[in-house]
């Protein structure tokens, strides 16, 4: 017959051996509980907290968050559709729905406005000062802030063309 041995970790000496109980190993296979093979019920030990990177105690303080329940805040929300409701009131008719097939079809006949750059002639002096104290940071830090992408490859062309002032 088979059987099996409760083995506990460490030396055991002969006289101790006998003290176990010897149960057949079809014991064990009937058994619907199965054990973490590396560590207990618990889980891994819980590393100190000097011995954490700080990415590390990062991560760990992230994890133990409780998820905040979000509310409406009055002013955004609750006042705007007061005001909406108020407004509808006194013009007689709903706001329509941006979502609205009818309305979409109406947006895409509009004419929409154009937006165009500034040049020179528009500046004044806010736009002037910003436009220096970013000069000064860029040379301060050595590195060049872009717009978007296409100032990127527009700096990129002058650059390569040697026609930056």
């Amino acid at each position: 017959m088979k059987l099996s041995i409760a083995i506990l970790i460490g030396a055991i000496s002969a006289k101790r051996l006998n003290e176990f109980v010897m149960v057949p190993s079809s014991f064990f296979e009937d058994s619907l509980v199965e054990s973490d093979p590396i560590y207990g019920t618990l889980g891994a030990p819980k590393l100190p907290a000097t011995r954490l990177t700080d990415e590390q105690k990062f991560e760990q303080n992230q994890r133990t968050f409780k998820p905040r329940e979000w509310t409406h805040d009055q002013e955004q929300v609750k006042d705007t559709d007061n005001s909406i409701k108020i407004a509808e009131k006194l013009v007689g008719s709903k706001m329509p729905s941006p979502s609205d097939p009818e309305q979409k079809v109406k947006i895409a006949k509009e004419k929409h406005v154009q937006y165009y750059f500034h040049d020179s002639d528009d500046e004044d002096d806010d736009t002037y000062q910003t436009r220096k104290s970013l000069k000064a940071a860029e040379k301060s830090l050595k590195t060049r802030f872009f717009i978007n992408k296409a100032d990127q490859q527009d700096y990129e062309k002058a650059k390569a063309a040697n026609t930056l002032r």
